[in-house]
């Protein structure tokens, strides 16, 4: 899987604001010209976190899949994060059908943004 470019803080200031968005907005195209889409109509908040989906359609297939949803639960206060789930499309755009991947375990822990990363303020 590819790793998640797309800044956190980004995300997060992003809860607040009107949800008058399509399903899926374009946030960023990374340096393998893949691009990342955060849905904001199903951005919820609950009991201080923030949950939140992840769209990457890739470029070129990897392992004859096109794009990849990533569900994620942040804690806004200490800005850590994590990931809840992993589904796999064969299609771009989540479509086609979608096979269920666990995170490995080392992607299910609470993570902090590294300095100087996508993820850091």
């Amino acid at each position: 899987m590819k790793k998640l470019t797309i800044p956190f803080v980004l995300i997060f200031s992003l809860i607040h604001s009107s949800t008058s968005y399509a399903a899926w907005e374009k946030m960023i195209t990374d340096v393998e010209g893949n691009v990342h889409y955060v849905d904001f109509e199903k951005i919820k908040n609950h009991d201080g976190y923030v949950y939140f989906w992840v769209l990457i359609d890739l470029l070129k297939p990897f392992n004859y899949s096109f794009s990849s949803r990533y569900h994620y639960e942040g804690d806004c206060k200490s800005s850590k994060y994590k990931l809840l789930s992993v589904f796999i499309h064969k299609e771009s755009m989540a479509g086609g059908s979608s096979k269920f991947g666990r995170p490995l375990k080392q992607d299910r822990v609470w993570k902090y943004p590294r300095p100087k990363s996508a993820f850091s303020p």
